[in-house]
């Protein structure tokens, strides 16, 4: 899953912050859907079947536009990073931009360290990255730990609340409230979150732009 930034043709530093402008309310707006879905469930119950496909429906056309606009955001992201920082090991190639995400085992990690990896590769280049060339080495940020643990329980919480009701799980029926309150939470928190990473890593990368396009002296 390796791929060295010496396989990578030069790139130029390219604006991301239009990429940042539709990422960030997109992740917003589907934090909140996801919050506001749980906590109706908390609170009306069990909905009929025929509510629950028109409500999946609704949230799958929220949820595939953020999911788009962060990876398209990631992509410039990652090319700005191989310009600021040529020299740098990203440890993933570029398809696992995508295919991390749904790959099982591997969407438990992958996405973080290629978020990871764009962090450090990001830093001005007088800044204190914590690397040399091999980005496995960089300091992990704490708030892309932040965001990663709280989207991590965001599914754990998730997959606890599609428990049904069948005879012998009563004991676990009667976590079911427990798990929609505590995915309501973390929808907003995972989300502000990931809205948090991207708008320090666009800063991060506009900084660099400014750098390279100020006339020299």
């Amino acid at each position: 899953m390796n791929a060295s930034a010496r396989w990578v043709p030069a790139r130029s530093l390219r604006p991301i912050r239009g990429f940042a402008a539709w990422a960030v309310p997109l992740i917003a707006l589907s934090a909140l859907a996801s919050a506001c879905l749980s906590a109706a469930r908390l609170v009306i119950g069990e909905p009929p079947a025929a509510w629950t496909v028109h409500v999946a429906g609704l949230y799958a056309l929220i949820q595939a536009p953020a999911g788009i606009a962060f990876v398209c955001w990631l992509v410039r992201a990652r090319a700005n990073a191989y310009a600021i920082s040529p020299e740098a090991f990203h440890r993933y190639a570029a398809l696992f931009m995508v295919a991390g995400w749904l790959l099982p085992i591997v969407q438990l990690f992958v996405p973080k360290g290629i978020v990871d990896d764009i962090w450090a590769a990001s830093q001005p280049g007088d800044g204190p990255r914590g690397f040399l060339g091999d980005l496995g080495s960089a300091r992990r940020p704490a708030l892309v730990w932040a965001w990663w643990l709280a989207y991590l329980a965001m599914g754990a919480a998730s997959s606890a609340a599609v428990v049904r009701a069948v005879p012998g799980a009563d004991a676990l029926a009667l976590l079911v409230p427990v798990a929609l309150a505590v995915h309501a939470a973390l929808s907003l928190i995972a989300g502000t979150l990931a809205a948090r990473v991207v708008t320090r890593i666009t800063a991060f990368q506009g900084l660099a732009h400014a750098r390279q396009t100020q006339p020299a002296g």
